[in-house]
């Protein structure tokens, strides 16, 4: 037995086949498959086979269609992944497509919480071509990130990988409040001040306390609404003594930890 390949690319309709002598190759083996060079860069093409025996040729078989490329990777898989915990990290992975004639170099990732891939974050280093695995870090909690792929060789980059489903991040609570100072000491209140913690947007409000000992026991503790001037003034403290304060935020996943603790002395009273 002996294949013939034909192919061509469509015109307008019917497509205009293009009968490849040079593609027969021998059956005797099962070796049924065959190159045919000399075809256009990124074209679609259809491909049929017909075998003969003695008798004659076969009819074709069905179509196949197929698209050469530029030598630029082909589309990768959209990529797949793993939330891990709480903390902002999410693990990806994709396939890497299989074309000997088009070998990844390296990878470029990117990230984005609109399926549109609007104002994507992409990857600071490219990811070596033999890795098809990557860590995306200091992602927000509770926000949905996509992502995509894209393969990258000598001849330039290839397309990129379709948009993967969206990866919900877990939420944790703020992290710490930071550079707790005071201002307006009085004898009896102080205003304290403070750095909100990153993604303060998502703070729902702060609670701010005082107290006689750094061990904060029986402290007293007010609310402070979220969205102003981080300050709060703690009132009714003892003239002439030393007083503890500290800061934490409130969001919807709970209360962060209690910021590091600013002492402050309340000035004597005045004298009338």
């Amino acid at each position: 037995q002996r294949l013939r390949f034909t192919c061509s690319t469509r015109a307008d309709g019917e497509p205009i086949w293009s009968d490849r002598d040079d593609a027969m190759i021998n059956a005797d083996n099962f070796a049924v498959d065959a190159v045919i060079d000399g075809l256009t860069a990124e074209t679609v093409y259809w491909v049929q086979v017909s075998s003969s025996n003695e008798h004659g040729w076969s009819d074709w078989s069905p179509s196949l269609q197929t698209r050469t490329t530029n030598g630029t990777p082909l589309q990768p898989t959209p990529p797949w992944g793993v939330v891990e915990g709480p903390g902002g990290t999410l693990t990806v992975q994709w396939q890497e497509p299989t074309d000997p004639d088009a070998p990844v170099d390296s990878w470029i990732l990117r990230h984005s919480v609109d399926p549109n891939m609007s104002l994507a974050h992409q990857s600071g280093k490219p990811i070596p071509g033999e890795f098809t695995q990557a860590v995306i870090e200091g992602l927000f909690p509770g926000r949905t990130y996509f992502v995509q792929i894209q393969g990258v060789n000598a001849k330039g980059r290839g397309p990129w990988s379709k948009v993967s489903t969206g990866f919900t991040m877990e939420g944790r609570p703020s992290l710490q409040c930071t550079q707790v100072r005071t201002s307006d000491i009085r004898s009896d209140r102080a205003s304290i001040m403070w750095k909100p913690p990153p993604q303060a947007d998502q703070v729902r409000e702060y609670y701010l306390r005082h107290a006689l000992n750094p061990e904060m026991e029986n402290a007293k503790q007010v609310k402070i609404a979220s969205g102003g001037f981080m300050t709060g003034t703690v009132t009714e403290l003892p003239p002439n003594s030393r007083v503890y304060a500290q800061v934490a935020a409130l969001n919807q996943w709970g209360l962060s930890e209690w910021s590091d603790v600013v002492a402050f002395d309340t000035l004597k009273p005045s004298v009338p």
